[in-house]
């Protein structure tokens, strides 16, 4: 690595007190012996670092302190995803902001999740959890009217056909689609009604393909709940 090829920025929030670069490292310009770079923990999923103010510590993710200064967000999308899939390379090229939805189910993650959960089922906690966080959702305003601005951003319909790119979808199966992700569905298990796979793939966090395959009965369970046409 080049020194020339890292570039370094002010922490937002700790402007004068600790800077990231461009490549995911961190350094701290509270030393008294000059600039330190910082130890991160790198013992779980993501790399983390502890930064302190007026006495106060505060744990952060790196891919997000290198996001927030290096990657744009103009739709101020929620989430950060690394392209490769390697939660460890904080590159800043290798980062984008996305919705949580896009982040779910990007690359090899939903097979990973769906071994993960085979065969497991839900309490009725974890199922009136999800139906609580689901009403709350959709009950405040500013959040049915961010959903709806994401859901229907031109960044966002970029990244849906990024699936299907190099494939040519015939207009049969183009106006198919359309009609399928029109259709509301329903969580039988917490009686939680959706607008549309999308809606309950976004809420929930389960792989809108499967949603679709239980509604349609190729699968009994998408997640651990069974989904059905309304």
């Amino acid at each position: 690595m080049e020194a020339s090829s890292e570039e370094w920025k002010d922490v937002v929030g700790y402007e004068g007190l600790y800077m990231v670069s461009n490549k995911g490292r961190i350094k701290s310009l509270r030393n008294k012996n000059g600039v330190e770079i910082m130890r991160q923990r790198t013992d779980r999923a993501y790399c983390s670092v502890s930064l302190k103010v007026n006495q106060k510590s505060k744990i952060f993710f790196v891919h997000r302190l290198v996001a927030m200064a290096f990657v744009p967000n103009p739709f101020n999308y929620p989430e950060v995803n690394h392209k490769d899939e390697d939660k460890k390379n904080n590159n800043a090229d290798n980062l984008e902001w996305c919705t949580r939805s896009y982040n779910i189910n990007y690359g090899t993650r939903p097979a990973r999740y769906s071994q993960k959960m085979k065969g497991r089922k839900l309490t009725e906690e974890q199922i009136e959890q999800m139906r609580q966080r689901t009403t709350a959702f959709f009950k405040n305003q500013e959040n049915k009217e961010k959903f709806r601005t994401i859901m229907q951003s031109p960044e966002h319909r970029h990244k849906q056909s990024l699936s299907h790119m190099g494939r040519k979808l015939p207009e049969s199966a183009i106006k198919k689609l359309s009609a399928i992700n029109s259709k509301a569905v329903m969580c039988v298990e917490t009686g939680v009604i959706y607008q549309s796979i999308k809606e309950a793939s976004l809420v929930s966090g389960i792989n809108n393909s499967g949603i679709a395959k239980c509604c349609k009965g190729v699968f009994n369970k998408a997640g651990g709940y069974t989904w059905k046409y309304i």
